[in-house]
């Protein structure tokens, strides 16, 4: 993909692309969503964690306590996500199996896991079973979810021995060796990478036409969302309107003025629903009060969706970011553009874990027209 950009340098957007990790991810939406979500990530998933992983050699059928009802909430399946990921990886990077046959000093056969390769490696192939097919996963989580349900074996685990447990779950590590393997895999990855990159690189083209035009920029974030304690969830069609009509009324709304645009991704959390991130670009050299405007912002989606709306207010909690690319930024300070690029990378990037699948081609990424600096001053 040829670009022709002016402010940014082309092996500055290589290096933070390769910086970019899928794990990550997770992480830029905890600190993104944090204040917003209490909840504690690890809340059920680390206990169960912790149980599975303290004494294989117990009686494995309380280490679920809670089967029938056991679910998983965003926190908990992104967290899951992240361990199916880096568990994968390691499986594509060694040739070693996750659980090591040896024997004891009276001779006798023992099965033990290989702390390096996947610690939790028991709870994981179980809470794996819990994930729901409404989502289009990333696709090492998808290979691993295909050779885990390919052995119908997988849901007696519980009840088995602790040397049927090992054999399992190597025979499960070698069936996605295989699938790593295969060139429907290669093929998916490669399509998946270009969206990404293509996502990425349409989204820094904008950002590098706007600094090229502006010397100074106001970058404001929020995250628009719906209630998920009214007992039904805001459908597709239903938040893309809702979506539309908040763009509609920042155009018309003064409070917005000098705005030069705007990026949004539309992601879906199977508690949260549907929901938006968004970057806003306003003329620096004009506007100041960042966290005001996207107060503003939150006012009219809650306003637009008659009290069923939620938001986030990033600008808010700017000293807490470690790397902070929203606020006033110059077009000369390399080190924010950087972190700028850094998040909207990050951003893009969210749906690699999981996407929620429709009967139509959805559109994930927004990205609107640069405003002119005549019409912005008009």
């Amino acid at each position: 993909m040829n670009h022709n950009f002016k402010i940014y340098d082309q092996m500055q957007l290589r290096d933070i692309l390769s910086k970019i990790h899928v794990t990550d991810s997770y992480k830029f939406l905890r600190e993104s969503l944090g204040s917003q979500h209490s909840h504690n990530r690890q809340s059920r998933l680390v206990k169960c964690s912790q149980e599975s992983s303290s004494n294989p050699d117990e009686d494995n059928s309380d280490q679920l306590t809670q089967e029938d009802s056991f679910t998983l909430d965003d926190w908990d399946r992104m967290y899951l996500l992240e361990q199916i990921e880096r568990y994968v990886t390691l499986l594509e990077l060694s040739h070693q199996s996750p659980v090591e046959k040896t024997r004891n000093r009276r001779g006798d056969l023992e099965m033990h896991l290989d702390k390096h390769i996947c610690p939790n490696c028991y709870h994981l192939h179980l809470s794996a079973l819990f994930l729901t097919m409404d989502y289009l996963y990333s696709p090492k989580v998808q290979a691993f979810l295909d050779a885990l349900t390919k052995d119908e074996r997988i849901h007696e685990l519980k009840c088995m021995t602790n040397q049927e447990q090992g054999r399992l779950i190597n025979s499960v590590a070698e069936s996605v060796r295989r699938i790593l393997k295969s060139p429907a895999y290669r093929k998916t990855v490669q399509r998946r990478h270009h969206n990404y990159l293509r996502q990425f690189y349409s989204a820094m083209g904008f950002v590098d036409d706007l600094f090229r035009q502006h010397s100074r920029i106001l970058v404001v974030r929020f995250d628009l969302a719906f209630r998920y304690d009214l007992g039904e969830m805001v459908g597709l069609d239903e938040s893309k309107r809702y979506f539309t009509a908040f763009i509609e009324a920042i155009r018309g709304s003064r409070k917005f003025r000098d705005r030069y645009g705007y990026l949004a991704k539309l992601e879906y959390g199977h508690d949260k629903g549907f929901h938006f991130h968004i970057f806003m670009f306003f003329d620096g050299s004009k506007r100041r009060a960042d966290s005001h405007i996207a107060e503003e912002a939150g006012k009219i989606w809650m306003r637009i969706t008659e009290g069923r709306g939620i938001y986030f207010n990033c600008n808010r909690k700017k000293v807490h970011y470690k790397y902070l690319g929203i606020g006033q930024i110059h077009r000369r300070d390399t080190e924010k553009l950087g972190h700028l690029a850094s998040a909207i990378g990050y951003l893009v990037k969210l749906d690699q874990f999981l996407l929620y699948k429709t009967r139509t081609r959805l559109r994930t990424f927004m990205r609107s027209g640069i405003t002119t600096k005549e019409t912005v001053d008009a």
